[in-house]
């Protein structure tokens, strides 16, 4: 994972931006990361499951509490839920016939990656750096000693 973590920071570092990492609970620290870099909106790859329709929720109502939103689009899976669907316009119950519609169905082309992507220099505050990899003018995680030289 961290070397996975580390390659993403690094292709984003190639196009003018970096990878930030927050912990905490999904609705404050989306707002909190929003409010750090001036964002009106956030947009998310929808998701389906029960935890994630409850976190989303959670999410647009914190950034709506501050006059942001969240808009949620297609990216997460090959086809969306509604776009197999039988003639009649029903979700499948049967694998087959579901497997034939969905295989008839066109498949998105994947966008190009984009030549630069803008962040602003202050998105770092409160950030946590991918180890190993410090943004400019951060140390490394770990790296500063307390009390009797050990890792703070």
């Amino acid at each position: 994972m961290r070397a996975s973590a580390m390659e993403l920071d690094g292709s984003l570092r190639a196009v003018g931006s970096r990878l930030h990492v927050r912990r905490g609970r999904p609705a404050q620290v989306v707002a909190a990361f929003a409010r750090e870099v001036g964002a009106d909106a956030v947009i998310v790859s929808r998701d389906y499951g029960p935890y994630a329709r409850s976190r989303d929720s959670e999410v647009a109502a914190a950034l709506a509490a501050e006059g942001r939103s969240l808009h949620a689009r297609r990216g997460l899976l090959v086809q969306e839920p509604e776009d197999v669907l039988t003639q009649g316009g029903e979700r499948f119950s049967v694998y087959s016939p579901f497997r034939r519609a969905f295989e008839r169905l066109e498949r998105r082309r994947p966008r190009p990656a984009p030549l630069h992507i803008p962040t602003p220099k202050d998105a770092v505050v409160g950030g946590v750096a991918v180890p190993g990899q410090p943004h400019a003018g951060e140390s490394r995680p770990g790296s500063h000693r307390g009390r009797r030289g050990r890792r703070a």
